[in-house]
């Protein structure tokens, strides 16, 4: 707020302010009522001339650029005038060139302000003008009184002595730095503010010319308006100027310089200078400067609203993006983007959330001038004044449309995937039926056969049989564990493992293979290796039974070295790290095939077919298999020298022995069971057969249906001792059947056994859950073994 030592007096003047430009009005008016001043306005040059002669205001801020009669021709009028001559005129001017200053002050002006105004500086500038004519009529009135006095003689002295003072107590509390210069600009008084504005002291500055201490840049300016006003070409002017500091530093200073004249001689005998920093002003004209260039340069679009929503600016960017050009989008709301999208409580919402002051985001989608549709990430801000109160909306808009078209053509690719993988699962759950159901006759009866046939020759047919039926089990075992790992339907069985055991079991395995070829077999396990470890231990076997498989398969001479090493060994914590290998010396592998080895139906190039078969599935799961366990499989190899697989797996956990010993070895039994029915539920008719052979043996009574309806009709009539039930039947399948029997009071304690081709999918599991046992096909004969051990009475029992 305005304040000075007259602030009691100078709310009684009376400021006549002229501009064409009624909105120019309000903002001066605005700065003018709050201080306390009598206001006159004027819309004219014509105008103000008239208001002017008759109310005779005590300053005049005067617009340059008007209509009609301009600031520059009113101003000249006005000093025309005898009973207006005295005026002080303030410029309000947007004009900052040299010459149009020079001609303000050649018509009479005392000073200018430079739009955009600002409030503390009009304040400053009429103030001190105020001052200064005050201080002129002062020093006017004190010289006639004085002159009164000297006549009179007796009061002369008092009135002189009580002039100096008031004008002391005026120079030296003024807010402003003044001071007062002789002829040749030589300091000879300045006031407190002006020594605090620059650093010297007093005593300083009067060794100092005004020169001095204006920059280089600025001095011709300084000394053409010192010579001006010496010459009485001008009385006063107005300018901006850098100043230097004491120490060195440099600021921007409105600079108001008058001259002193003898009233005899009109001889100028000095100056009086005004100095306002504007380094604040610069500063706060730079940050502005800043972020509105920020504002027009930045890709998002931009749009400040007063607080009713009503637009009061926008962005480049928000015109190109939108159609809308400034002049339609300013004064309209944003509901001219409105696309019909989002209903009105989403609005709504936004509205009741920006009027309690907190932050907006979201996404909208809106509507262009030329009616396309485009998808925004809005940020809208609240602004607020001095009293916490919203004053207007700050909205930052980023186009997001190609983002979302990519979600949403990211959600079609992921719905057509998942789609697929579904009808993948399908194929592969009804390929396992439709493979698994002959394979299951056709393991099924040759091992019944085996046991039946004496001919070497035929039993050596019956042993291709045989092989091959299970080479082919294999690769569908292959194919559908690689599909449950992909699916992510493959969980891991940690459980208590002896590696060593597990070693051993491996090299009995391979070693007929081995010698058969005359390979050197070797088994090297580290020293320290924890006696139990929570491990897959069959995912363990088949990565290693995998490679070991591949290493004789493509060496023909020399080693194959199956290799276990502890890294890592940490007693502590009760963890270690394992790095298994598998080495051979075969025919090794192409460096820039190697990359490839890991994919599924990858094999490498140039291999023959016919020498080493495979499905290129193998190593792929294993891959998979390696990486479910949080470890990873690597290869090194030379052509002709051999290759290094080797599975790394990272702080798996050390056990104390179990509780429980693990299950020995157990040889091949004679079992008697006490006499038994059993029902084989299957629509294949060769499995019930073969199924109806392989419990011949033990004499039980064999039932058969099928499907689902006959046998819970059979059931209802018989109640067998145990049903073996097929999952995949027509007129009423597998789980359609055993819900009835569970919920049936009367068949529901009766063990039933799920016969499954289907490893994959969740409703071949559900149907295994629900039954109180589950074998899969092709079933071994020990596996049904195991089962009519878990359900039926056993009478005797001898190891063969």
């Amino acid at each position: 707020m305005f304040q000075n030592s007259n602030t009691s007096t100078m709310q009684a003047q009376t400021l006549l302010i002229i501009d064409d430009e009624p909105s120019n009005l309000c903002i001066v008016e605005s700065y003018l009522e709050k201080a306390g001043f009598n206001l006159l306005l004027a819309l004219s040059g014509e105008e103000s001339l008239l208001i002017a002669k008759k109310a005779l205001p005590d300053l005049i801020l005067l617009d340059v650029m008007m209509s009609g009669m301009n600031g520059f021709e009113t101003c000249l009028q006005l000093k025309k005038a005898p009973e207006t001559r005295e005026i002080p005129v303030i410029f309000m001017t947007a004009l900052d060139n040299m010459e149009d200053k020079l001609k303000g002050f050649d018509v009479g002006a005392v000073d200018y302000i430079t739009k955009p105004l600002n409030e503390k500086e009009v304040l400053a500038r009429i103030s001190t003008h105020l001052q200064l004519r005050s201080l002129q009529k002062d020093l006017q009135d004190k010289n006639q009184r004085l002159q009164e006095e000297i006549q009179r003689c007796t009061t002369a002295e008092l009135a002189q002595r009580e002039s100096e003072t008031q004008f002391q107590v005026i120079f030296n509390n003024a807010y402003v730095a003044i001071s007062l210069m002789n002829v040749t600009a030589n300091y000879l008084q300045v006031n407190e503010e002006f020594i605090r504005l620059l650093g010297y002291s007093a005593a300083e500055l009067e060794q100092v010319r005004c020169q001095d201490i204006t920059h280089p840049d600025d001095q011709a300016l300084s000394e053409q308006n010192l010579s001006r006003i010496r010459h009485r070409e001008i009385t006063s002017c107005a300018f901006d100027k850098h100043f230097i500091r004491k120490d060195g530093s440099m600021f921007l200073g409105s600079n108001w310089l008058a001259g002193l004249y003898d009233e005899d001689t009109q001889c100028c005998y000095g100056f009086v200078c005004v100095i306002t920093d504007l380094t604040e002003r610069e500063q706060t004209y730079a940050k502005i400067q800043t972020l509105s260039r920020a504002v027009e340069q930045t890709h998002s679009a931009v749009v400040i609203t007063d607080n009713t929503g009503c637009i009061e600016f926008v962005n480049p960017a928000f015109t190109e993006a939108t159609g809308y050009s400034t002049e339609e989008a300013v004064g309209a709301y944003p509901n001219i983007l409105k696309s019909g999208y989002q209903d009105q409580a989403f609005y709504t919402n936004m509205w009741v959330t920006l009027k309690s002051g907190e932050l907006w985001q979201g996404e909208l989608v809106n509507k262009r001038k030329d009616g396309t549709i485009y998808w925004e990430y809005v940020t809208i801000s609240p602004i607020k004044d001095e009293q916490d109160r919203i004053i207007n909306f700050i909205a930052v808009k980023k186009d997001i449309t190609e983002r979302k078209a990519a979600e949403i053509a990211l959600q079609e690719a992921k719905e057509k995937a998942e789609i697929a993988s579904q009808a993948k699962s399908a194929f592969l759950a009804n390929m396992s039926h439709e493979i698994r159901t002959p394979m299951n006759a056709i393991l099924g009866f040759t091992e019944i056969l085996n046991g039946m046939i004496t001919d070497p020759t035929q039993q050596d047919y019956l042993k291709t049989i045989q092989n091959s039926g299970e080479t082919l089990l294999d690769l569908i075992n292959d194919i559908l564990d690689l599909s449950k790992v992909e699916a992510g339907k493959m969980q891991l069985d940690e459980t208590p493992v002896n590696l060593i055991k597990v070693f051993q079991e491996i090299a009995q395995m391979f070693k007929p293979k081995t010698q058969a070829k005359g390979l050197d077999f070797q088994v090297d396990i580290a020293q320290a290796l924890p006696e139990w470890l929570l491990l897959d231990e069959t995912r363990i076997r088949q990565i290693l039974i995998n490679l070991l498989g591949n290493a004789i398969k493509f060496t023909q001479q020399g080693v194959i070295r199956l290799s276990l090493i502890i890294h890592d060994l940490d007693i502590k914590n009760h963890v270690c790290s394992l790095e298994f290998s598998v080495q051979d010396s075969g025919i090794g592998i192409p460096l820039e095939q190697q990359e490839n080895m890991f994919k599924a139906f990858e094999q490498q190039a140039g291999q023959s077919q016919a020498k080493y078969g495979g499905t290129g599935l193998g190593l792929a799961i294993c891959q998979q298999l390696a990486m479910l366990m949080k470890g990873e499989i690597q290869v090194s190899s030379q052509v002709g020298k051999g290759s290094i697989f080797t599975i790394n797996l990272d702080k798996l956990k050390i056990l104390h022995p179990p509780s429980k010993r693990l299950k020995a070895h157990q040889p091949e039994q004679d079992v008697n069971f006490a006499p038994a029915t059993i029902l084989i539920v299957d629509d294949q008719m060769v499995n019930r057969k073969l199924l109806d052979l392989q419990l011949k043996k033990y004499g039980f009574k064999n039932l058969h249906a099928n499907n689902g309806e006959e046998a819970l009709f059979i059931i209802e009539e018989t109640q067998p001792d145990l049903i073996l039930l097929d999952m995949i039947m027509p007129i009423m399948n597998g789980m359609e059947t055993i819900q009835q029997l569970k919920q049936n009071p009367k068949t529901r304690a009766l063990p039933v056994i799920a016969v499954t081709a289907d490893a994959i999918t969740d409703e071949a599991k559900a149907f295994s859950q629900l039954c109180d046992g589950a074998v899969t096909k092709p079933i071994a004969k020990s596996e049904l073994l195991e089962m009519l051990k878990s359900f039926l009475t056993i009478e005797t029992q001898t190891q063969t």
